[in-house]
């Protein structure tokens, strides 16, 4: 077994993070840093992160802004029912209604 897996794995069992042994395809090479993966691993989630918080932008404007229910987001989005649920009930609330 290669270095570089063993500290894969040891990472893994460590810290029960089983992401260190799924990226380890993205470096094929040997004498990758364990700094070099933890940033991809880092990015991904960065990038996971934002693609969220435009789905909840695009459900925040449909939802406020143009009424449209709950069923009809998720069939103009192509998300399940119960994420936009689960968004709606998290949104802030409007004070658009307040005067």
């Amino acid at each position: 077994m290669a270095e570089k897996d063993i500290s894969e794995k040891l990472l893994s069992v460590l810290t029960g993070d089983h992401r260190f042994e799924e990226s380890a395809d993205e470096f094929p090479e040997k004498g990758v840093e364990m700094c070099e993966v933890l940033d991809v691993i880092e990015n991904k989630g960065r990038l996971q992160g934002l693609e969220e918080g435009r789905i909840e932008g695009k459900i925040e404007i449909l939802y406020d802004t143009f009424h449209y229910s709950p069923q009809m987001i998720a069939d103009q989005l192509h998300i399940p029912i119960g994420t936009v649920q689960d968004i709606i009930a998290n949104l802030p609330p409007s004070d658009k209604y307040s005067e």
